[in-house]
């Protein structure tokens, strides 16, 4: 069981970067174009594709510095999105906790988790473009749990998790707008329904036990992306990535403290 969960996070560690390098490397395809065309002002509401097209009529003056700020721009989004995508999953799955958890100490830290996540999520939504932000789906990660939760209880147990299907309303994920968006998306809505059936559907597993060393791999991997994505982060992001690295310690080592607690008793 344990190492299935710690399993599911390396997958997760592995592929979330992996998704990035390649949509920081298309040729527009994955960027943040449809948050660009529908408006505002703002350092993401740039239209990266735009921004490259203008270092291929001259990499020297104007067109030069628009592309590197499209380029920032871009890069940007992709942090902010990957972060809200992040802290959505842990919505979903602390709201499952607080159901399910018997220990005081996991319900409270279930409840925390939830409030200080959602926190974040608001404040990520704040900076990036409302259409870029739609094509999340961050509330369907809930159902996405709740969903998993209603098929182990029906005797799922054992069987993989999986949507099946890509995020966004597109059938043809290749003709999605955003593409690579799209399948970070899909990966994180397989992530939580996983995680949410080893949790519930796995026989003779004490839940609490479960669900603190999930966490505890979980924000050991969130740790990880925010002092990456710290040196690169600028602006209100990078507040906010710098208070989410506080705050992720301290849930570690509350979590941490927590299981110590769990296996002594």
């Amino acid at each position: 069981m344990w190492r299935n969960i710690v399993c599911l996070v390396a997958v997760v560690a592995l592929c979330v970067p992996a998704i990035c390098l390649a949509q920081d490397s298309s040729s527009g395809q994955g960027g943040y174009q449809s948050g660009a065309q529908q408006g505002g002002s703002g350092t993401m509401q740039r239209d990266w594709s735009g921004g490259q097209a203008g270092g291929m009529q001259g990499m020297q003056g104007r067109g030069m510095q628009d592309a590197m700020a499209a380029r920032n721009a871009f890069i940007q989004g992709h942090i902010a999105s990957m972060l809200a995508l992040f802290s959505q999953s842990e919505i979903a799955l602390g709201q499952i906790a607080v159901d399910k958890a018997k220990n005081n100490d996991v319900k409270q830290f279930a409840q925390t988790l939830v409030k200080e996540h959602q926190n974040s999520v608001d404040q990520l939504s704040k900076i990036l473009p409302q259409a870029i932000v739609s094509r999340l789906r961050l509330q369907e990660l809930t159902q996405v749990a709740q969903n998993a939760v209603q098929r182990a209880g029906q005797g799922g147990q054992g069987t993989p998790y999986t949507v099946m299907r890509p995020a966004g309303d597109d059938t043809n994920i290749s003709q999605s707008p955003t593409p690579l968006l799209d399948l970070e998306v899909n990966a994180v809505q397989n992530w939580v329904g996983l995680s949410t059936a080893e949790l519930i559907g796995a026989q003779n597993v004490d839940f609490d036990k479960a669900f603190v060393g999930q966490q505890i791999a979980a924000h050991i991997n969130l740790l990880s992306k925010l002092r990456a994505v710290d040196a690169v982060a600028t602006g209100q992001l990078k507040q906010i990535v710098q208070n989410d690295e506080k705050v992720t310690i301290q849930h570690l080592n509350q979590l941490k403290q927590i299981m110590d607690n769990l296996q002594k008793s």
